[in-house]
């Protein structure tokens, strides 16, 4: 803070010898004469700092302290914005709709909805720009007399409550829900029934479904035992989260002071919508909307019924980008896969238990997505396009089944190529041991044949019949130090060791060690001792296993 002395000269502005290069300086101007003075200690003819003034010392005091409005204390860093900003050029906010922009809003009510291009054509505003313009388009402006500025600065608040450093969970998530919100809130059998106010929630609901989410689930939170883990009883932690942070932006924003009559109708139908997108409670309401289906129970002229079928709608606006098409669903799969992969190299870092599905070295995208799309969105949807069974719905189930086959597609593809990388690798380990102590191997896909010899009616400890032997899967991101064997080891004590071909691993330095004996369980899963009846069998399976010809 720059306190800077003026001497106004008798005629003509006065002259301004600081330099304004630092937009992060405050500078309060004052005559010559007059000397900053506490609350208490006002002389006549003397000048004391107002209290906005006085709360804008103290704030910047305490600029090292995080302190934000919102719980999850995470630091943020804040996006240099490409558009000029309301404060430092005045004009309207129609003005910000022009060329790009003004092309992607036009089309807003299409299903193939790009988001991204959205975010590009605002310079990184697009979720104020879509849900000021989805305002004015539903009359929600008029109707709730709402004041535009308090409206654009509500949704600058929640716009930086979402943490622009999560992959997935970000202020574009938010503007891609609304859309497909937008979009579910125009099919006829919805939009004839709702009231301003229902839409009015819907569509705050949508924006903050997933306000000042800290890019970690519920179970991490726990976990690490985070504050909000211990506030909501580790119950929808995230969910009771998200809405309370919304009911905030409305009070800062003072917009809650312009719904005041609807307000706690407001309040408790956006707090109900955003609890329903806990995935936790997926088949609890799936059941519900099968028996509505089923039984056709559903009566749109009930206040209740529309508001479940809201809450249906938020579920799948939530989880679109599977029905989105094919480009456009695979960058937001990525982008949630490398979320989750995020919060596993932060339980690694904590000493925590891995997550499966944040578990890069032993999960991959195709994998991820292939057990998300059969199991949480193709039932949800399938119950969806039961209820529209319109056009819009039945373009979503297309491009659900497209896009499920392509990740399947790519799974088999990485399952292939995994395990011809796994049997050359096998080979390799072979191939490189000298020739002349190199023993002769079988093939790993084929089982010896052995033959009976009724004369000798000798019992073994080694059963002779064996089952198709099989490489262990790899992981698909293998870990570097990771050494490859062909089985478990035996314990020293172990009386049955054998000595295996393909047991050679390589060291650190390059080198190969020793072999290493390797289980019989291994090499003959299938334990069954009564099958050995000769000793020419026995002698038959030793050779086989340490590869010396028979006499």
């Amino acid at each position: 803070v720059v306190f800077a002395g003026i001497r106004r000269p008798k005629h003509g502005p006065p002259c301004d010898p600081l330099d304004h290069s630092d937009p992060t300086a405050v500078l309060i101007r004052m005559d010559q004469d007059e000397k900053v003075l506490g609350m208490d200690d006002v002389r006549p003819g003397r000048r004391r700092l107002s209290d906005g003034e006085i709360m804008l010392v103290e704030g910047l005091e305490d600029k090292g302290a995080r302190n934000g409005r919102f719980l999850t204390l995470h630091k943020r860093r804040r996006r240099r914005l490409s558009t000029r900003g309301l404060h430092e050029c005045p004009a309207l906010l129609d003005d910000l709709h022009h060329g790009n922009v003004k092309c992607v809003l036009d089309r807003v009510w299409q299903w193939p909805f790009n988001a991204f291009t959205l975010d590009t054509a605002t310079g990184g505003r697009s979720l104020p720009v879509l849900c000021v313009h989805l305002f004015h388009w539903y009359g929600l402006m008029d109707h709730f007399k709402l004041d535009v500025c308090r409206i654009w600065k509500f949704f600058s608040l929640v716009e930086e409550g979402y943490h622009s450093t999560n992959p997935y969970h970000n202020a574009i998530h938010a503007t891609d829900v609304t859309q497909a919100m937008h979009c579910f809130l125009q099919e006829k059998k919805i939009r004839e029934h709702l009231s301003p106010l229902e839409i009015l929630s819907a569509l705050i609901a949508a924006v903050t479904h997933d306000l000042d989410h800290p890019g970690v689930n519920q179970p991490f939170l726990i976990a690490t035992s985070n504050h909000l883990a211990a506030l909501y009883s580790n119950t929808s932690v995230l969910e009771n989260h998200h809405w309370r942070s919304a009911i905030g932006c409305l009070l800062e924003s003072h917009l809650a002071e312009e719904v005041a009559p609807v307000r706690p109708e407001l309040e408790k139908q956006i707090a109900s919508l955003i609890l329903a997108t806990d995935i936790t409670r997926q088949q609890e309401f799936l059941s519900q909307f099968k028996g509505f289906l089923d039984g056709d129970g559903l009566d749109m002229k009930r206040p209740e019924h529309r508001h479940f079928v809201l809450q249906i709608a938020l579920k799948c606006a939530d989880i679109s980008n599977p029905c989105r098409p094919w480009e456009i669903s695979k960058k937001w799969s990525l982008k949630v896969c490398e979320e989750f992969f995020r919060q596993g190299d932060y339980e690694r870092q904590l000493n925590l238990p891995v997550t499966n599905l944040c578990d890069r070295y032993s999960t991959s995208v195709p994998k991820i997505q292939t057990g998300f799309f059969r199991f949480v969105v193709e039932p949800l949807y399938i119950e969806w396009n039961r209820f529209l069974d319109t056009r819009l719905s039945h373009t979503l189930m297309r491009h659900l089944k497209r896009n499920q086959s392509k990740w399947e597609s790519l799974q088999q593809q990485e399952v292939i190529e995994e395990t011809r990388t796994e049997i050359s690798e096998a080979e390799e380990v072979v191939s490189d041991t000298p020739p002349e102590t190199q023993p002769r191997r079988l093939s790993l896909l084929t089982v010896p044949r052995m033959t009976t010899r009724a004369s000798d009616h000798r019992r073994h400890s080694v059963p002779i019949s064996t089952a198709a032997f099989l490489v262990p899967r790899r992981e698909s991101l293998p870990d570097p130090q990771r050494r490859f064997t062909l089985g478990p080891m035996l314990d020293e004590d172990d009386e049955l060791s054998l000595m295996s071909s393909c047991s050679s691993v390589r060291s650190k330095s390059g080198s190969y060690t020793e072999e290493r004996p390797v289980s019989s369980e291994a090499l003959v899963p299938d334990l069954s001792i009564a099958s050995m009846t000769s000793s020419g069998e026995a002698q038959r399976l030793s050779s086989i296993l340490h590869g010396t010809p028979l006499r």
